[in-house]
């Protein structure tokens, strides 16, 4: 309900009206808003005394409400794509977990196509091609994505990649490949912080994202988009970087042995670094955010978040090595660097 409350509250305006009154008088009255916003006063009040019993807003007196710093968090596109992303994306697969783990004996947590959300969905295809399908929910989920990877501290940020590339590549080569790399975030982060190392900075997706890649990048982005699919071959032969951000924890590890084998076959020795970055869960006292997410991920696409030995396992299997694994302190990304052998 609380969930609930707030995309109705971002949808009706309630967070914006809060703003603008609070700080013109110190709080909103609620026959004000109700009339600013021409909405039924009595629907306004039963959502933001919910809202207020969760203190996402300040219940200051009879009808009288007042901004705090959360609700105001949400007048923020990327911050308002969590309540979207769970409504369209994540409850699917959430309410039906529990009759379908109950149903599978508690054993099964999915294949493609035959797992819980498609079970939920009932339209069977896996949840990748289903999103694809479904405008609004592909919305949710690409908003959501950027706030997520907005919002934590950046694998650039703990990676040092300055020490770690070549100063002398040639322009011919290419420097980055990120693949499954969205509209292209890392890798014009990875442009901009390195403007003067030669190289191609390399997108790679579905086509459907790729075309959206060049309707938002900048024109002078310098990136080379690249409709791929990380279950072939990967074409980009020789790059210094490929980039797998938040790709392997969607799929179980047979899926991630196909998609690390499909790398390894371009990468140079002594050359290549695969670099995987994702949040690595404690083997013991994990934390709420990282358990949440495993559950979530395990509920969408029958996948999971993986301890430090569940990846040295998945990679040694691969035939790849970890050459280290680079961490920060609180909330931010794992980056696993991957070589060959």
């Amino acid at each position: 309900m609380h969930l609930i409350s707030i995309k109705i509250a971002i949808n009706l305006g309630i967070f914006e009206s809060l703003r603008l009154q609070t700080a013109a008088e110190g709080y909103a009255r609620l026959e004000a808003m109700a009339l600013g916003l021409d909405k039924p006063e009595e629907l306004l009040g039963r959502i933001l005394r919910h809202l207020a019993a969760w203190d996402t807003v300040r219940d200051i007196g009879i009808n009288q409400f007042a901004a705090t710093p959360t609700s105001n968090a949400f007048l923020d596109a990327g911050v308002a794509s969590g309540p979207e992303f769970w409504i369209h994306l994540s409850s699917v697969g959430m309410r039906n977990l529990p009759s379908y783990l109950r149903e599978h004996s508690y054993s099964n947590l999915g294949t493609p196509s035959k797992g819980n959300f498609e079970n939920a969905d009932r339209k069977g295809p896996h949840f990748f091609e289903w999103l694809i399908e479904e405008p609004t929910a592909f919305q949710a989920h690409t908003d959501h994505l950027d706030a997520f990877t907005r919002d934590r501290t950046g694998w650039l940020d703990i990676y040092p990649a300055h020490e770690r590339l070549s100063a002398d590549g040639e322009s011919h080569h290419s420097l980055l490949a990120d693949i499954g790399g969205g509209l292209g975030r890392d890798a014009l982060m990875f442009r901009r912080r390195f403007p003067n190392m030669a190289g191609a900075v390399i997108v790679q997706d579905f086509p459907e994202v790729i075309a959206d890649a060049f309707k938002v990048l900048p024109p002078d982005s310098g990136l080379v988009l690249q409709a791929a699919d990380f279950f072939e071959p990967q074409s980009v032969q020789g790059a210094e970087i490929y980039l797998l951000h938040y790709i392997l924890h969607d799929w179980a590890d047979i899926d991630c042995l196909r998609i690390l084998q499909s790398t390894k076959v371009a990468m140079r020795k002594n050359h290549s670094r695969l670099l995987i970055v994702e949040s690595i869960i404690a083997s013991e006292k994990a934390d709420a955010f990282s358990t949440a997410l495993g559950i979530t991920i395990m509920s969408m696409v029958g996948s999971r978040e993986r301890t430090e030995n569940d990846w040295r396992e998945l990679i040694a299997v691969s035939g790849l090595h970890i050459e280290a694994i680079y961490t920060s302190v609180g909330n931010g990304d794992c980056v696993i660097e991957v070589a060959v052998k």
